[in-house]
């Protein structure tokens, strides 16, 4: 969702009676959509966060994996960008581009009655150089379409965003739509991602690597604030935690608020923690943090972590 900036611009056999006889003909194709709309939600989900963690770690081709053979791109202010082919290099263009970064975070999905189509509703935060040679900062908003595709994948089929001001989630209001359709309006399990939050820094204290691959999913990536510095992905900062070349013997967390869905959450929270960097204790260090969790086979997995801009220290 919400790529870049202004600047880049019937299952099984059929038989046929006929003249008294039975004839056999080719299975129809399997049947991949969900079995319920709360399945397909959460595969939308999923999906979109798979593409998020892509773009934000400057993964062209998994990013464009995430579009339809036939997907459309309408960056603001520019021509749309027509086909997969044509959004990867139009993609390839902008992570090239020094102090380039992408995230959001998708806040409501809502799945057509067919179970083969969906939108999905979030918002970004972006970076670029500005023409006096420093990093501009930019919010939008967003939709995209989603359309489930003959490998049983979710691709997006559309996508369109513009800038705006930093928003809170974008959730639907207390009135359900009056179609069958059903939008994510669930409210986050604060309770579990809480636990989660605090298994996470247990398992960074304790050094339990087994416990941190269960949490972090494969796709993990830490995005920090600063302009041009790449994303970290889970491989590096797992051997980090093994290592103990960097990691904490403290972690507190206040402020903690969640929002979003029983399948995907978002935790925003007041971090302090004391590092420890190469053996040398370091002063305590609060941070904001964003972390953007999804569900997975009954679990809950992180699959974003952005450090914001680091809070005061007192």
């Amino acid at each position: 969702m919400h790529e870049f900036p202004r600047t880049i611009a019937c299952t099984g056999l059929v038989l046929l009676l006929s003249a008294g006889c039975a004839q056999r003909v080719p299975p129809a194709p399997a049947d991949t959509r969900a079995a319920t709309p709360a399945d397909a939600r959460a595969a939308v989900m999923a999906a979109d966060q798979t593409w998020a963690a892509a773009a934000s770690r400057g993964d062209v081709d998994a990013a464009a994996d995430a579009l339809a053979p036939d997907g459309i791109m309408f960056p603001p202010g520019a021509p749309p960008v027509v086909g997969r082919e044509a959004a990867r290099a139009h993609m390839r263009q902008a992570l090239a581009i020094p102090g380039f970064s992408i995230t959001w975070q998708t806040d409501t999905v809502v799945v057509a009655e067919s179970g083969e189509l969906a939108y999905a509703i979030g918002r970004s935060r972006y970076t670029f150089p500005d023409s006096a040679g420093g990093i501009d900062t930019v919010h939008a908003k967003a939709v995209s379409v989603w359309r489930l595709e003959p490998d049983g994948k979710w691709r997006a089929v559309l996508d369109i965003w513009n800038e705006s001001p930093a928003l809170p989630p974008i959730l639907p209001t207390a009135a359900e739509p009056s179609t069958p359709a059903a939008a994510t309006a669930a409210t986050a399990p604060e309770a579990e991602i809480r636990a989660a939050e605090d298994a996470w820094a247990r398992g960074i204290i304790e050094t339990d690597t087994v416990a941190l691959t269960r949490l972090l999913a494969a796709e993990f990536v830490l995005v920090g604030p600063e302009a041009g510095r790449p994303p970290f992905p889970r491989a590096a900062w797992m051997t980090n935690v093994a290592s103990k070349r960097v990691y904490t013997d403290s972690v507190s967390i206040t402020d903690f608020r969640v929002t979003g869905t029983a399948d995907s959450a978002v935790a925003t929270m007041l971090y302090f923690w004391r590092p420890i960097v190469e053996g040398r204790r370091m002063p305590v260090d609060p941070t904001r943090l964003e972390d953007t969790w999804v569900r997975r086979d009954g679990r809950w997995q992180v699959v974003l972590r952005r450090r914001l801009d680091p809070a005061p220290r007192r």
